[in-house]
């Protein structure tokens, strides 16, 4: 995706000139079709669990875990949730099913313990 190679390109142009400098950034997609917008973080290879919920508006939001810990996030039609995804999957966040099942609870509410 055109957002992670101009990522990319920073981190190589920072190291060209001498900085030792590890392109670390969670892997981020977006389109675009239509009236359809969604976005990914993450990484959905090697999860073991898919959660999805459905929010007002029509939109949806889905979290890809391993061993309960979220890997990769995305939502279709909810821009207002990209900053909570990405957050939850750049922390590595254990999520509790129970709490991403329910719509009205936040996500950033849906960390298991919390």
């Amino acid at each position: 995706h055109w957002d992670n190679a101009r990522r990319q390109g920073r981190t190589a142009a920072r190291n060209m000139l001498g900085r030792d400098e590890a392109y670390e950034r969670v892997p981020y997609f977006f389109s675009d079709q239509f009236d359809l917008g969604l976005e990914l973080f993450g990484r959905t290879a090697g999860a073991d669990d898919m959660l999805i919920r459905r929010e007002d508006g029509g939109g949806i939001v889905a979290l890809w875990l391993r061993d309960g810990v979220a890997v990769a996030g995305m939502h279709a039609n909810l821009r207002g949730r990209r900053k909570a995804i990405d957050a939850l999957v750049t922390a590595e966040a254990r999520i509790d099913p129970a709490a991403f099942a329910d719509p009205t609870v936040p996500l950033e509410a849906v960390v298991a313990g919390t």
